[in-house]
């Protein structure tokens, strides 16, 4: 995968998973790979389990 677009799960324990607040007002989100069969449908909250996350204000952008 190429580094910036790296799918959160099962990443190694010892990076750090920083997730801008706003991805938490929704209530999925799509991750996975490249391919569009390989996507996965998630709740926003289950990012909150994995390692190393972190909520850090004013990551996403806003786009017009």
């Amino acid at each position: 995968m190429e580094y910036g677009s790296i799918n959160p799960i099962e990443l190694p324990q010892e990076w750090n998973i920083f997730i801008d607040p706003k991805v938490m007002e929704v209530d999925r989100i799509i991750c996975g790979s490249g391919l569009q069969k390989s996507k996965l449908s998630l709740p926003s909250k289950y990012l909150l389990k994995l390692k190393n996350v972190e909520i850090l204000e004013n990551l996403a952008k806003e786009v017009n």
